[in-house]
């Protein structure tokens, strides 16, 4: 395939993404903007340190092979208004968007592009910024892998925990009938979507908290930013996300409670 040049191309988004197309960007033709849809592509880099040079609101001269961008020159700054970056986010969701976001957003009958949930422009650009030298930025990932790691293992040794002492129970008993030794089976199942909810909570704790670190805040907010594509992030825990954990602790503690139950009854049954 032969390489095409594109000249006048402005960059007004970038994106993280699963592989094969990692690193994306997002482009306009200065000219198109003023027409009433304005043009968007979506063009990939393979490489983070060529991804990371690419700026927002700088204009180029791109030569690609299909959608893949091999070479690559900076031409002019341009002063995009927040209108027309509006315009090519909702052309970029609508064109972009993936079947299955596209799909829960009919069943919930909400639009396919609200700017309320994006960083303005200026927001964007600041936060894509931030940089920091490595040795931070290692101590930053290896700070967050802790977090995740402890609210891993901390459910799971919950977990093992109760399994275990109710084996010794059930071993420890005179007389161990049949309808105990099935009830161990039972807890495993019952307990392990209250433990998964446990899990889940820390996993949003410990995000909330490297956004309330003045030491992780910014990089944590770049990542998540780069992501989801410029949508915001709260540094608290949202009433919605509230409502959504208390209603899963309740279902996934009744199903907890409910099996617990049934361990007592079993064994008269059996």
């Amino acid at each position: 395939m032969q390489p095409t040049r594109k000249e006048n191309m402005l960059l007004f988004s970038k994106e993280w993404a699963a592989k094969p197309y990692k690193y994306r960007l997002y482009f306009t033709p200065v000219s198109s903007l003023s027409e009433e849809t304005p043009r968007v592509y979506r063009l990939i880099v393979r490489r983070k340190k060529v991804f990371d040079a690419f700026e927002l609101g700088k204009v180029y001269t791109l030569t690609c092979k299909h959608v893949h961008i091999a070479d690559y020159t900076q031409t002019d700054d341009f002063a995009l208004s927040e209108k027309d970056y509006t315009r090519l986010l909702e052309t970029r969701d609508l064109k972009f968007i993936e079947p299955r976001t596209a799909a829960e957003l009919r069943a919930m009958h909400k639009p396919y592009f609200s700017m309320d949930k994006y960083y303005t422009f200026a927001e964007t650009r600041e936060i894509l910024s931030y940089d920091l030298p490595l040795e931070r930025r290692i101590s930053i990932t290896l700070l967050n892998g802790t977090f995740n790691m402890l609210a891993f293992l901390i459910p799971f040794a919950l977990y093992f925990l109760i399994l275990y002492l109710y084996v010794r129970k059930v071993l420890d008993a005179p007389g161990t009938m049949l309808g105990d030794t099935l009830n161990v089976p039972l807890i495993a199942v019952g307990t392990l979507p209250f433990i998964i909810f446990i899990m889940t909570v820390l996993y949003s704790l410990s995000e909330i908290l490297m956004l309330n670190l003045d030491f992780s805040r910014w990089y944590t907010l770049k990542k998540y930013t780069l992501k989801w594509g410029g949508i915001r992030k709260s540094i608290y825990v949202e009433n919605k996300d509230k409502s959504r954990l208390i209603r899963l602790g309740i279902i996934t503690f009744s199903i907890f409670v409910f099996f617990v139950i049934l361990s007592f009854i079993l064994p008269a049954v059996v």
